[in-house]
């Protein structure tokens, strides 16, 4: 059997490179991590987003360079003003 080639073209999420590179279950890349499982799936489904430090563990425990693992980036939420019903007539 060939060793796998790596495709370095494109940014890809850390589900697809486990997938790739190890095709480790979640459960055992989520042990290699030392995170909850729960932990990982909210990464891979975009939910969260993981920490500098943490993306740095990833990356290298992958052997990918950390530009091209894609991860989800959440803005804040801005808070929504509250709804005005009527706004008071000018005389």
């Amino acid at each position: 059997m060939e060793p796998m080639q790596l495709d370095l073209s494109r940014p890809r999420t850390i589900a697809e490179w486990r997938v790739q590179q190890f095709v480790e279950t979640q459960d055992e890349f989520a042990k290699r991590l030392n995170i909850a499982v729960a932990t990982l799936r909210s990464w891979e489904n975009g939910r969260k987003s993981p920490r500098l430090r943490t993306r740095r563990q990833v990356s290298q425990i992958l052997g990918i360079p950390l530009s091209l693992i894609s991860f989800p980036e959440h803005e804040t939420k801005k808070p929504q003003p509250e709804k005005i019903d009527a706004l008071p007539a000018v005389a």
